[in-house]
């Protein structure tokens, strides 16, 4: 929120003279440059799975979430992790190399917070997600 501030105080201050009722304006940050979300996922995969609903994404001409889960695209997503949620470990991780989609729903924090509850019995050290805590 503080870069927001920050880049709109920059836009409406459009000379470069420094505002003294901002103590950062001296920074020298090009007027037209972007701001990268630190929130983006790493291989792409937007908020709850958007990215592979998209009906044309990274030059696809169909549906992702169809190409790679073949016939399981049929299925809701509840039910998809339902699925995944009787898996072993070993299968959840095997399955979650096979796509960017099926990464997507192994990954999911959910999935894995029910492993480490059950697994740990409230006995862990936190790894910053529920994947990392129960894999560690």
């Amino acid at each position: 929120m503080l870069v927001a501030i920050k880049v709109m105080i920059f836009h409406q201050n459009s000379s470069n003279k420094r505002n003294l009722t901002d103590p950062d304006s001296e920074l020298d940050v090009p007027k037209k440059q972007k701001i990268k979300s630190s929130f983006q996922h790493p291989l792409g995969i937007k908020p709850w799975g958007n990215y592979y609903v998209d009906s044309i994404n990274n030059n696809f001409q169909i549906s992702c979430r169809e190409s790679s889960l073949g016939t399981l695209a049929r299925l809701t997503d509840d039910l998809i992790l339902e699925i995944l949620g009787l898996l072993s470990i070993r299968d959840l991780l095997a399955i979650s190399a096979t796509s960017k989609v099926c990464y997507c729903f192994a990954t999911f924090d959910e999935l894995w917070k029910q492993l480490v509850i059950r697994k740990y019995n409230g006995d862990w050290w936190w790894q910053g997600t529920w994947r990392l805590t129960f894999l560690k």
